[in-house]
């Protein structure tokens, strides 16, 4: 499958104030560049290899990228949603998610928190539901809390942080 071309064609982190518009990253085929101003050049000269990639966004806050690789057609290797520390190369927190149609991720305007809204499908992949999964990216070593709805008939058309706070 091509990858389709996303605007825009770079992204500039957000990161805390004072340092502010230092990294900005483009994705490509199964890779994350990532430049580091004002040299424009490219962070530890080398970029993230993710195989799989189909999404990625910067978090508000840090200098931190937050993941999405999706499943394998033949089931055997699950999605994945991570967030990266791009100063360090580190995993600060990975999740692996099984049977997903859809991800759409989330951060919160402070950073703080962070949501995957997965829309998962059953086996025969003839009936969607959705749920959340829960990053606290403000707490030691990012704890996630799953929230399913009830319902499975119930879909999530949309999500919204509160601007600051909880």
């Amino acid at each position: 499958e091509d990858l389709q071309i996303t605007w825009p064609l770079f992204r500039w982190a957000g990161t805390s104030p004072g340092a502010e518009d230092k990294y900005f990253a483009r994705m490509g085929k199964g890779i994350i560049s990532v430049y580091e101003a004002p040299s424009m050049g490219l962070l530890d000269k080398k970029s993230f290899r993710v195989e799989g990639l189909k999404e990625f966004l910067w978090s508000p806050a840090m200098p931190w990228l937050s993941m999405y690789v999706e499943e394998t057609n033949d089931g055997n290797t699950p999605a994945r949603v991570s967030i990266l520390d791009v100063t360090t190369r580190r995993d600060i927190r990975s999740k692996n998610l099984f049977m997903v149609s859809d991800l759409r991720m989330f951060w919160h305007p402070q950073g703080t928190y962070f949501a995957a809204v997965v829309t998962r499908h059953t086996k025969s992949k003839k009936t969607l539901y959705s749920g959340f999964e829960l990053f606290r990216t403000g707490e030691r070593d990012v704890p996630v809390e799953v929230l399913t709805l009830d319902n499975k008939n119930d879909k999530v058309l949309d999500f919204a942080w509160e601007p600051k706070g909880h």
